[in-house]
């Protein structure tokens, strides 16, 4: 019948454009983290040790740029580093699959009290502060070129 053919066309239709909208979706460059270590690290109660905290404000803050997964693998690091000036940070390298200017410049924006910023043939590396701790992150692109770990590191 007539009314069963427009049934089936319409369900057709409707199909093709819910595997458009998924695909589509499915395109959009993910932004991943494999390994996280840590060295001794300062929380808010100024604790000398390990901090969860960290890792869960980075869940937090990054989730739109959509980090994956976050694993801590190790407890053997170096404790935190101090500056000339005294200053204690840590050093922060992120690898991500599909990393280009405008995602690093969506990140850069996103950090805290940023004080110098390079990017160089798809590396980004900056300081900033991060939980109130001062840290200078790496972001390496996906290729396996500068930094060819899958990892962010807090040393």
């Amino acid at each position: 019948t007539l009314g069963g053919t427009m049934v089936r066309i319409l369900s057709v239709i409707l199909l093709v454009v819910l595997s458009a909208i998924c695909s589509a979706g499915g395109e959009t460059p993910e932004l991943w983290v494999g390994k996280v270590v840590f060295s001794q690290y300062r929380d808010a109660t100024n604790k000398l040790g390990e901090s969860e905290v960290t890792i869960e404000w980075l869940v937090r803050r990054y989730t739109p740029l959509e980090i994956l997964v976050i694993e801590q693998v190790s407890k053997d690091m170096e404790p935190i580093k101090v500056r000339d000036d005294g200053e204690e940070f840590f050093v922060v390298t992120l690898r991500t699959q599909d990393m280009d200017k405008e995602l690093i410049e969506r990140i850069v924006e996103e950090g805290n009290s940023l004080n110098s910023v390079a990017i160089l043939e798809g590396t980004a590396k900056f300081e900033g502060v991060i939980n109130n701790v001062s840290a200078t992150y790496v972001f390496g692109s996906g290729g396996g070129g500068v930094y060819p770990g899958i990892d962010l590191v807090l040393q």
